[in-house]
């Protein structure tokens, strides 16, 4: 659903993840402001779709304080 809405609609996309990643403990108290940053302008930037699931995964391992691990 992401990877649809960042690939036909990357306006209105970056429009919604900007506010909610502006939030300051959404998804994770983890995740830094650069973190989201980084989040936002690597998933703006890619049209593929095996670049988003890698993107996706290493922003979730950071938002759960994983990193490091064998995840």
């Amino acid at each position: 659903l992401l990877f649809s809405m960042v690939k036909h609609h990357p306006a209105s996309a970056k429009t919604v993840m900007t506010e909610l990643l502006a939030q300051s403990e959404f998804p994770s108290p983890h995740a830094t402001a650069s973190d989201k940053r980084l989040f936002l302008q690597q998933m703006l930037s890619t049209r593929s779709f095996i670049k988003v699931k890698g993107i996706v995964n290493e922003f979730s391992v950071k938002c759960r304080n994983l990193q490091g691990t064998a995840y």
